[in-house]
């Protein structure tokens, strides 16, 4: 956007309020062995002039999309933390685009987590962090099939998400793209020789044997996680020391 020659930085903002959805997060053993609600806000910082003066929707974002992807982050991570949660969904709003996708780019993004059962009686705990495309530097990584983007990669949870070129196919089971659960992005996928539409999740673990495939003539992607159980005992967690360093990489 400019103004009288000058570049103003975009200032609108797309939000997300109120989606609920349920999620394990916690360190107690109590908190681990099943999910628990968990209410999200979102604000996203974007430019919607291309949006507006075109009528595409492929240069806005698409909210139902996003989500879509933050539904399935929260529900198939088992976090330790709700600090790595919240920032796990930030650096997965903030990353670059898809390959070959227009669509708008997030330059920031506010994040409120609440945990309602997380405090006795009427306390609720919440979280809200605020981030912007700088601080989220997403590695991208050359595959044979495409490419790989590194979103998450702590002791909590992995993240990344394939991005599968014209015509490529990868044995998931036989690389270290086997992930516990995938979520497809885009439109045009095959998974074991069945169409994997947008919208579309399996969870199936990482030991089972499945093709990924991309017939079209566009780039493809699928958003994948793991989510590896906690390596310390219970009698640590009930004391009150914290499991690992919930450090992000």
């Amino acid at each position: 956007m400019t103004n009288l020659g000058v570049v103003v930085p975009a200032c609108d903002v797309l939000s997300i309020h109120g989606l609920e959805t349920e999620c394990v997060v916690g360190v107690y053993p109590r908190e681990r062995g099943r999910p628990q609600p968990l209410s999200l806000d979102i604000d996203l910082t974007v430019d919607t002039e291309p949006a507006a003066t075109s009528g595409k929707l492929s240069k806005a974002v698409d909210y139902d999309a996003t989500a879509q992807a933050l539904v399935f982050l929260l529900q198939t991570c088992r976090f330790g933390l709700l600090e790595t949660a919240a920032h796990a969904l930030a650096r997965y709003l903030l990353s670059h685009p898809l390959p070959t996708e227009r669509q708008a780019r997030v330059h920031a993004v506010r994040i409120r987590l609440v945990k309602p059962q997380a405090l006795p009686g009427s306390a609720v705990a919440s979280l809200t962090i605020q981030r912007d495309s700088s601080w989220a530097v997403v590695p991208r990584e050359s595959r044979a099939f495409g490419s790989v983007d590194v979103i998450l990669d702590c002791p909590e949870a992995s993240i990344v998400r394939l991005n599968l070129a014209p015509g490529a196919e990868v044995a998931l089971h036989e690389q270290h793209e086997a992930h516990d659960a995938e979520h497809a992005l885009t439109q045009g996928l095959v998974l074991d020789g069945a169409p994997f539409p947008r919208g579309a999740r399996r969870a199936l673990g990482r030991g089972t044997p499945r093709l990924l495939a991309n017939p079209s003539r566009r780039w493809q992607s699928l958003l994948c996680t793991d989510s590896p159980m906690l390596s310390r005992g219970a009698d640590a967690l009930e004391a009150g020391s914290p499991p690992f360093d919930d450090r992000i990489s």
